[in-house]
């Protein structure tokens, strides 16, 4: 598994899911601990369970994620400017080279 495989991470309880393209996995941890290590890799804390891999965003709406698996994520309000903002950075950076 890369970090590019991540679709998203969940925290549960004391647990963190880590939901990849072809296989989740399990430990435990606090979802605090991911969150700034992952920015850099293109990921955005939305709400207070998930951190969100922007290479797998298909639709961001006011509220709410779309992942392209068909997942719908709520967008915590205080946290929509930043998600927008990551989405914004990552969309750039990976059209940066395409003329």
């Amino acid at each position: 598994m890369t970090v590019d495989d991540i679709i998203f991470l969940e925290s549960r309880q004391h647990y963190l899911k880590i939901c990849c393209e072809n296989e989740n996995y399990e430990l435990r941890g606090r979802i605090s601990d991911y969150e700034t290590m992952l920015e850099k890799y293109g990921f955005v804390r939305v709400n207070i369970g998930f951190i969100i891999n922007c290479k797998y965003i298909k639709t961001l709406k006011t509220k709410k994620i779309i992942l392209c698996n068909g997942m719908e994520i709520s967008i915590g309000s205080n946290r929509h400017d930043k998600v927008r903002h990551a989405y914004m950075v990552y969309v750039r950076e990976k059209n940066k080279w395409k003329l």
